[in-house]
This record gives structure tokens, C-alpha cells and sequence, in this order.
């Protein structure tokens, strides 16, 4: 904590021991295998608000606040687990420099590049007393010109080598195309860098043409690209299978509480979290493809993975800041997962 609060405010190189020798790349930490981007970061507020009425004057209870994105949910939660990553993007104005300034007091490597314009705030609203108790109020974010595109393109491949996986997460931000995912991933294959892709639309249909090692969708999303209702498991499988065959090595499908299927074209599993406590379900889905990666850096087999990322997703339900999991919590949850393999 000491190192954390000695660089608050120093601007933009943070864990570097020679400020300014890894300028146009992104600075190496020791023992860190996995780069996370997120490149529409957000300042992520949530509020508990006991019996919300729309229309009223309502009380505040809790509130938290902190970086969020789903690439930086996926580094929050990795942190937890006790495996180091960066997290890297776009970062603007006042609310970026605020982003930064909350990774930094939680511990967290990162390297964002900052552009014009000012980063998004995302509003969470928990109702612990209403059937649907969550609500969010997601903001654009700033727009991105060719030439900061180009700048952290460079950025990220001059450093990929340096890291064993490459975790592409969320949406695109304004300013990029449709096909920057593909192209990051196709760049991380020239260095034998492994790629985790969670993106949703024509990015996911893109990325998937470069070949990704791993992709991961929520229900959803896998719903919106294959056209078709997943509404049982074998629907589900179907579409496990149609996701590898599309250019993925590994494949998950996560359905919240009914449970996950992940392929790799040898082996099927469907992994059932127990049943716990909601308390938000924002970043589940991070918290699952992290803990997948952290039992994958393990070498342990692909039923393990799934056991361990699932534990990982309910872990994440008992807490308001998303990807902040607790390894007690994992271990305990872990061993109540319900794992059927095809």
C-alpha cells in the first residue's frame, strides 16, 4: 500500500522504476502474465436504495465507488485470486484521472493511455427488497480520433510479448471500428499470446475470425449471434459447439444461476453454481472468465476451469463491487458446484 500511495498523482507511468524508459509501451510488471483492455473505461457508482419508488424523493443507504469496465472487473477479480495482470485502454479527462487514481488505491498495475474528452460514470441503483433489484444507467463515454486508435495499437504491440494471455473485454468505444478487436488478436497470435475474447455484435463476429483462443459470452449475447433461442441445454451445447467452430479454441456460454457451458472441441462440461445470496450481479461474467484463466494458468483440466470460474461468478454476487471476490468464499463454493460432463 505504501508503493500505491507513494505514486498517487504522478501522472501517467505508475510501478515503473525508470519513469520514462517504457514510454510508447505498456511498462512490464514483474511476474505479470495477463494484460487486460478495456478501452471504455467507466467510474462506476452504485447506490443501495431500500424501496425505490420512481418519482419519489428516495434515501441513500450504501454507496460505493470505483473503476469499472469489464476488463478492469476481469483485473480486479485475477487480483483477488492472487494472479498479477495490467489493465491498459482509454482514459479522459477529470473522471479518468479519478478512474485511475481508484485502481491505484486498490492495489492495481495499469497503463491507460489518456485522450481528449472525459471518461463515462455508470449509475448503479440495488433494491435489496424488489424481485428485479437492479438498475444501471450506462453512459457513452468520449470519442477516440485514428490517431490515439493507432497510438495505443502500438502501445499494446510493442508490449504483447511480454504477457502469456490478452483479455479483450466490453464494448468498443467511439472513434474505433469494428474490426480493432480482430486486429489486437491476430497481433497477439504472432507472439503466442493467448486471447480471451468477451464482446458482443459485429466486434464478437469479428474477433472470432481472428481466432481467439478462448470466448466468452453470457446468454444473451450468444442468443444475439446465433440467432436462436438458448432455452435448454441442448440448444446451449449446440451453441458451444457453433462458437468453436467459428475460430474459438475454448468456448463458454454463461447463463447466470442455471449455470455455464464450456467446449474446446474435445470436451464438454455444464458447470451449476450453488445457490447464493444476490447482493449485484455486475461482473459475474468477469469474475467467471477470470477465475477460468487463473485455474488455466494452473494447467488444470477444462472440468476444473469451469468449477473454479463458476465459483468465481457467485463469489462475485456477494459482493457491491464488481469483480471483488473472496478467495474463502471461492474455495467454499467451489466444492458445491454441480459439474455433468458430455
Amino acid at each position: 500500500m505504501a508503493l500505491v500511495q507513494k505514486h498517487l498523482g504522478t501522472g501517467r507511468r505508475h510501478f515503473s522504476p525508470q519513469p520514462g524508459k517504457y514510454a510508447g509501451r505498456i511498462f512490464p510488471v514483474k511476474n505479470a502474465k495477463i494484460l487486460t483492455v478495456t478501452l471504455n473505461p467507466s467510474l462506476d457508482k452504485t447506490i443501495v436504495v431500500p424501496y425505490l419508488k420512481i418519482g419519489d424523493e428516495c434515501r441513500a443507504g450504501k454507496i460505493n465507488l470505483c473503476a469499472g469496465g469489464k476488463g478492469i472487473n476481469v483485473s480486479r477479480a485475477l487480483r483477488c485470486l492472487g494472479v498479477k495482470s495490467v489493465a491498459t485502454g482509454f482514459l479522459a479527462g477529470a473522471t479518468g484521472s479519478c478512474i485511475e487514481q481508484q485502481l491505484l488505491q486498490e492495489g492495481a498495475a495499469c497503463d491507460f493511455l489518456f485522450i481528449g474528452g472525459q471518461s463515462r460514470t455508470n449509475l448503479t441503483i440495488v433494491d435489496p427488497y424488489r424481485k428485479n433489484k437492479i438498475s444501471r444507467i450506462i453512459e457513452q463515454g468520449p470519442r477516440v480520433s485514428l490517431r490515439e486508435v493507432n497510438r495505443f495499437y502500438g502501445k499494446v504491440e510493442s508490449s504483447i510479448k511480454y504477457f502469456q494471455y490478452l483479455v479483450i473485454s466490453g464494448s468498443r468505444i467511439s472513434g474505433v471500428d469494428d474490426y480493432f478487436y480482430g486486429r489486437l488478436i491476430r497481433t497477439a497470435k504472432n507472439y503466442g499470446v493467448k486471447t480471451a475474447l468477451d464482446a458482443s455484435g459485429i466486434v464478437l463476429k469479428s474477433g472470432l475470425a481472428a481466432g481467439p483462443f478462448m470466448v466468452k459470452l453470457n446468454i444473451e449475447e450468444a442468443q444475439e449471434a446465433t440467432g436462436r433461442k438458448l432455452n435448454s441445454l441442448k440448444t446451449i451445447k449446440e451453441a458451444a459447439r457453433y462458437f468453436h467452430a467459428a475460430g474459438a479454441s475454448i468456448a463458454a456460454i454463461t447463463a447466470g444461476s442455471r449455470g455455464a457451458m464450456v467446449f474446446n472441441g474435445k470436451e464438454m462440461v455444464f458447470a451449476v453454481p450453488p445457490r447464493v445470496f444476490s447482493k449485484n450481479f455486475v461482473g459475474c461474467g468477469d469474475a467467471f472468465l477470470a477465475g477460468f484463466l487463473f485455474s488455466l494458468s494452473r494447467k488444470e483440466s477444462l472440468a476444473v476451469c469451469a468449477q473454479t470460474a463458476s465459483a468465481c461468478g457467485a463469489a462475485n454476487v456477494l459482493s457491491t463491487i464488481p469483480g471483488f471476490i473472496d478467495r474463502k468464499e471461492v474455495r467454499r463454493l467451489r466444492d458445491k458446484v454441480k459439474l455433468k460432463k458430455y
